[in-house]
């Protein structure tokens, strides 16, 4: 049994599940920081849009470290990373998007069920393009 889990621990599953994970818990750390910072900045009376805006970069900043040094522990270097990073970020976003309004017109789903829909497709596209493009060396 013993050797069996250290097999399965060792196994490349393991290592992906792993990698997925700490790309999940660095996303959530960043949205939070985001919605952290958003809300601290309005209430201060900065505009909305700005507000979102300078959380945003926050929030990119906290994810990108996240990301580099910790999930993909990456040997890129990170002036290419950042950059990288950045268009997989405003990629993902236009994604959602795009996505959005795409399920929005096409279905006669709800609008709570078609923003479900694009946010949970986009971190797997995120986290796709960021292994195997935005932190490979």
């Amino acid at each position: 049994m013993i050797t069996r889990l250290k097999a399965l621990r060792e196994g490349r599953a393991f290592g992906e599940l792993l990698v997925a994970s700490r790309f999940g818990l660095v996303g959530l750390a960043a949205t939070a920081v985001h919605l952290a910072i958003v809300t601290l900045l309005i209430r201060a009376g900065l505009a909305p849009l700005l507000a979102n805006l300078l959380a945003f970069l926050c929030a990119f900043g906290v994810s990108f470290c996240g990301h580099y040094f910790w999930t993909f522990r990456s040997s890129a270097g990170i002036a290419s990373a950042v950059l990288r990073f950045f268009l997989i970020a405003v990629g993902g976003f236009l994604i959602n998007s795009v996505l959005l309004a795409l399920l929005l017109h096409w279905t006669s789903l709800g609008s709570t069920t078609c923003a479900l829909i694009a946010v949970l497709v986009v971190p797997v596209l995120s986290f796709l393009a960021s292994k195997f493009w935005g932190f490979a060396a």
